[in-house]
């Protein structure tokens, strides 16, 4: 996909639906921005999604339902160094031993099938 495409997805979403317009507006990046425009509107009607969600040390891209953690990893962050890799391995730790679920997807994933990505959220 290209980020053209991404850019219009969420220009579509933002246009039609307020609270998509909040939603957008809390997030951080833009692989964000193109993983929330593809699941919002696939997603259950009644589920709860919340973006920049702070648990405990550790703020999080999306908690979903009060159980699910979706992270985004873009290159420009979560390079796969050594450090970055233990962080990210603690942070998934803390977060399981909390009741969390943690579904995390690269920015390759994402930006090459946004919609296979949101598909395994839903």
């Amino acid at each position: 996909m290209t980020a053209v495409l991404g850019y219009a997805l969420i220009d579509v979403m933002i246009r039609s639906d307020p609270e998509a317009q909040r939603l957008i507006s809390m997030v951080e990046s833009p692989l964000e921005r193109v993983w929330l425009s593809v699941w919002y509107p696939m997603r259950h009607r009644d589920s709860v999604v919340e973006p920049q969600k702070q648990i405990g040390p550790y703020r999080v891209d999306f908690l979903i339902e009060d159980q699910l953690v979706v992270e985004i990893d873009g290159y420009l962050y979560h390079r796969a160094t050594r450090d970055q890799l233990i962080k990210d391995y603690k942070r998934d730790r803390y977060l399981g031993a909390q009741g969390y679920t943690v579904m995390r997807f690269s920015g390759y994933e994402i930006w090459d099938d946004p919609w296979q990505c949101a598909h395994e959220v839903d």
